[in-house]
């Protein structure tokens, strides 16, 4: 019974000083200003959508890709609740909405790039979803150079340490398979 608890304090006290250099690196880190072929916005945080908006406005990137939209929702509808013209479609703003999670978003980011003869993505997401997402994406990358662009976010004590377990699982299934 001892072991099994002496394992456990190891692993809490392991975890721990895992957790506290993956906030620290959170804070640390910085936006790209390197210009990519696409730009990627990975939907569903608080200034996401407006910083892609924003890097297509600079000629960050010739398209952007609004990558898992709400499914009951067309483009035209999206636009507009955004604020931006529904006529950028025709421009430089594609959307999808088959993504379901980072895993797909990767997917289906690459799948658009590739169709596009994209050698460079702009990927964009909030700073605490960075770590996981640049793992899955480069993972389906395929050659594809993928370029972090996180958006400063709040989320609660338990969420990030939630997403931290994601993270430790991504690097278990992505990074150690590499």
């Amino acid at each position: 019974m001892r072991k099994l608890f002496n394992l456990i304090f190891i692993l809490g006290l392991l975890w721990s000083f895992l957790f506290a250099g993956f906030v620290i690196d959170l804070r640390n880190q910085t936006r790209s200003f390197e210009k990519a072929d696409g730009l990627v916005v990975l939907t569903g945080g608080t200034g996401r959508i407006d910083g892609g908006f924003k890097l297509l406005s600079e000629g960050q990137g010739k398209r952007l890709l609004l990558s898992g939209i709400n499914q009951d929702l067309d483009f035209e509808t999206i636009m507009r609740d955004i604020g931006q013209d529904p006529a950028l479609k025709n421009c430089c703003v594609d959307a999808e909405s088959n993504s379901t999670d980072t895993r797909t978003n990767a997917i289906e980011a690459v799948s658009w790039a590739k169709k596009k003869g994209y050698k460079s993505l702009i990927l964009i997401t909030s700073d605490f979803h960075m770590p996981r997402s640049q793992i899955i994406f480069e993972e389906y990358s395929e050659g594809i150079l993928i370029i972090p662009h996180p958006v400063k976010s709040e989320i609660s004590p338990l969420g990030m340490a939630i997403e931290f377990n994601k993270y430790l699982l991504s690097l278990a299934r992505f990074g150690l398979t590499s």
